[in-house]
């Protein structure tokens, strides 16, 4: 390293100082492995240390539309102030205005105002500078400039040492450009890599487009991405090969950024296609990818373009490419499902081959795009099919369903009907045999004439019996003919007096009552009493059926002894019209559960009537069920069933009250 004075300037130069400047770079490369940007910050050392200045700056791009990268070396350990967004224009400028061949200075104490040269003054905080540019390869172009103190004198010495190292300098900034360019191409061989991996595995389209906008933003280096889709209000208009653009609304599916700070507008926020120039001119050159350098220095309003893509205006470099469908033909391009979006907030040349990886990109996320989509219809169709055959599978079970219960029912109702003509059968046969046997015995010579007498009550008993049960089941006949047709019911309906009506019955059944051993009580629940005055609207002969059957009912079953209950009490229904409600209660065989809900069937008779051979043929309680329907009544059953044991049972009649 050479002398210097207090001051921290050389007294002079060895003759061998280029020399060791070139072993130093060629050291640097040697030890530098693949970090470029290291190598470079050891050359500007390696510089700055030999002209014993106190601040090196190396530029250097691949062409001179590429982006420019920066190394700096300080001798107190400081660092430079780069804003990417400024940093690119005035390195870029920097390079331009610094001559080739001849080293050039500047100091601000001369008054020079170049804005490149104001730049880097401000950006390094030195006053004084020696800049030299260097072409080298075919395209390539970069910088040396060296910074001193405010009263540098720049000797002709030094500018000969300057020319005399530009080649090794020169060498180090070619291989550095050769170790980035294979660092990008690593990049995006990993990126393609990372692609391919997530298409096989990913199940959803939201994985595939997290990793593409990600991996492809890392190996760009870009400040943010983003994947809109279009929304065609014709669909028939998205083909790309028409001359004009759709009506088409642009939404924002995926975004990605850089920095965490770095704000990005919320997913599904959406815009007119119209208002997005960028958008409208990649549509318009699909599926070539649109690439802008610098927004603000482009044919396009920067304004519209920034509102439209809800990004902020120092966005300078963005990059369109087509998300484009499958074409149907060589001559159709295909149709246009959106666009990947990758920004830069300051000027950038997009380079070939990275527009060449966007469109590899592009091609992976539109067919991904374009599988989900018909994954998406194809499990449409799936679940339609799917919800079809459900519900095909649902109307099946529940056709079986009711064919099962409409079996079961035919097969209920012809078991019924066995029973009905084996019962009918038996209770119509059985009087005439009796009654055969009466005629029988009465055709015997010298019958006395107490017997005879005795042979006639039993044919006039067993006739009555068979008259009742033969007027019965004509009774039932009617009354199912009524309800298919009601003017065949023959019913009068009037308002009936409860109290005589009760009295003639009880009259007619005191004698039977009392054969069995058992009385008849009435009682009313207040507010009703023997002297309130009781009216139903009924039919006269029904109503008195109805009651009789009922009273008949309970004393077959009652134990003897005991007594008949019967309660007459009133209740509001629903409709808000008074009832009258009249409960036969009898202290006897009981009904068992599993025989009450048949109670009201004709011929079912109860397992209590069985075992206690109590006559009846079933019909009794089904006709007044009938004719209790027919008087807009209701009849309900019910009974505290204790097996063995005697228990009351109770029949609830409830009657429309007159209005009068």
């Amino acid at each position: 390293m050479p002398r210097s004075n207090p001051t921290g300037e050389p007294f002079r130069l060895s003759p061998a100082d280029p020399c060791d400047l070139g072993s130093r770079i060629d050291r640097a490369i040697a030890r530098g492995s693949n970090d470029a940007a290291a190598v470079l910050s050891q050359v500007a050392q390696a510089l700055g240390e030999t002209f014993a200045v106190p601040a090196c700056c190396l530029l250097a791009r691949s062409q001179p539309t590429a982006s420019v990268r920066a190394a700096w070396w300080f001798r107190d350990g400081g660092s430079a102030c780069l804003q990417p967004d400024r940093f690119q224009t005035h390195a870029a400028r920097l390079l331009s205005v610094t001559s080739s061949t001849e080293p050039v200075a500047y100091s601000s104490s001369i008054g020079v105002t170049s804005e490149p040269w104001s730049w880097l003054s401000e950006t390094f905080t030195v006053e004084s500078w020696l800049g030299l540019t260097l072409p080298y390869a075919e395209a390539g172009w970069g910088g040396i400039w060296l910074g001193g103190t405010r009263d540098r004198a720049w000797t002709v010495e030094l500018r000969q040492l300057l020319l005399a190292c530009r080649e090794r300098v020169a060498v180090a900034l070619v291989w550095a450009g050769l170790q980035e360019s294979v660092q990008h191409q690593a990049r995006y061989q990993g990126l393609r890599r990372d692609l391919g991996d997530i298409l096989r595995t990913a199940l959803h389209l939201n994985e595939v487009l997290a990793v593409a906008l990600g991996a492809t933003g890392r190996a760009l280096e870009v400040a943010r991405a983003f994947v809109l889709a279009l929304k065609y209000d014709d669909p028939l208009a998205a083909c790309c090969s028409s001359p004009t653009v759709p009506t088409a609304k642009v939404e924002v599916i995926a975004r990605w950024a850089a920095s965490p700070e770095t704000p990005l507008p919320p997913l599904g926020t959406s815009f007119a296609l119209a208002d997005a120039p960028c958008c409208q001119q990649a549509w318009q050159q699909a599926p070539e990818p649109l690439a802008i350098a610098d927004l603000a220095a482009g044919p396009l309003p920067l304004a519209s373009c920034a509102t439209a893509l809800l990004c902020e205006e120092g966005a300078s470099a963005w990059t369109l490419v087509p998300l484009a469908g499958r074409p149907s033909s060589e001559d159709d391009l295909g149709c246009v499902l959106g666009f990947l979006v990758f920004q830069q907030d300051y000027p950038r040349h997009w380079h070939g081959e990275e527009l060449e990886l966007l469109q590899f990109v592009a091609s992976q996320v539109s067919a991904a795009t374009l599988h989900h989509k018909v994954l998406q219809r194809s499990q449409a169709l799936v679940e339609a099919r799917t919800a079809q055959l459900q519900h095909s599978l649902e109307v099946q079970a529940k056709l079986y369903e009711t064919t099962r219960q409409q079996v079961n029912q035919l097969q209920h109702l012809n078991q019924l009907k066995d029973e009905f003509l084996s019962t009918m059968s038996h209770e119509l046969n059985t009087p005439l045999a009796t009654m055969k046997i009466a005629v029988k015995m009465l055709g015997q010579p010298g019958l006395d004439s107490e017997r005879r007498a005795k042979y006639l009550d039993i044919l006039d008993r067993e006739l009555r019996r068979e008259s009742a049960l033969i007027r019965d089941l004509l009774a039932l006949q009617q009354i199912a003919s009524s309800q298919t047709d009601p003017a065949r019911s023959g019913r009068s309906v009037r308002d009936l007096d409860l109290h005589a009506l009760l009295h003639d019955i009880q009259t007619e059944l005191a004698e039977t009552l009392q054969t069995r051993g058992l009385t008849l009580s009435i009682s009313y629940l207040p507010p009703l009493s023997e002297t309130t005055f009781l009216q139903v609207r009924a039919d006269g002969n029904a109503l008195r059926r109805v009651i009789q059957e009922l009273l008949t009912n309970a004393s077959k079953f009652a134990a003897a002894d005991t007594s008949v209950r019967l309660q007459i009490s009133q209740r509001t229904d629903t409709a808000g019209g008074h009832r009258l409600v009249l409960t036969f209660t009898n202290t006897g065989v009981g009904i068992h559960p599993e025989d009450l809900p048949h109670i009201f069937a004709p011929f079912r008779r109860g397992r209590g009537a069985t075992k206690q051979a109590i006559s009846g043929t079933g019909l009794g309680l089904a006709l007044a069920e009938s004719l209790v329907k027919q008087l807009d009544g209701t009849l309900e059953a019910a009974s505290d069933f204790r097996d063995g044991m005697p228990c009351d049972t109770r029949f609830t009649l409830a009657l429309p009250q007159s209005a009068n």
